[in-house]
């Protein structure tokens, strides 16, 4: 199960529930970038972010309209996209069931390396306890 939570400006986001799980929130605020499938710019210009992050190509005059999709984009350090948790999980016909996680086409199995500021790298190696 999970909880929803809404952020001002922002759609809302499926979150899930962890026991003694903790996330900083300035650690959640540079590894975590919540999106939409469809954004528009202060110029008027069109984005398409999560297309763009997992690769992806973006059909807009299709055939057929579309449910909007949000996501959770998890950053890497370098400011890659590792990867989305995707607000409607998409059907693999192959497998037979709902991925939950997309990754970017064409990366590979890479690990997950988030812009981890140096007071919480400190609080890390020292334990909650850092600076005291």
């Amino acid at each position: 199960m999970g909880t929803q939570i809404k952020h001002p400006g922002k759609p809302t986001c499926l979150v899930a529930r962890r026991r003694f799980l903790a996330i900083a929130p300035s650690l959640f605020q540079a590894a975590v970038h919540i999106c939409q499938d469809l954004e528009i710019t202060a110029t008027g210009d069109v984005e398409t972010p999560i297309h763009n992050a997992l690769n992806w190509n973006y059909t807009r005059f299709g055939q057929r309209t579309r449910e909007a999709l949000q996501a959770a984009l998890l950053i890497n350090e370098e400011g890659s996209c590792w990867q989305a948790k995707l607000s409607r999980p998409i059907v693999d016909f192959k497998k037979g069931k709902s991925r939950r996680y997309e990754t970017p086409k064409g990366n590979g199995t890479r690990s997950f390396l988030p812009p981890i500021s140096p007071d919480i790298r400190k609080r890390m190696a020292y334990g909650n306890d850092a600076g005291n």
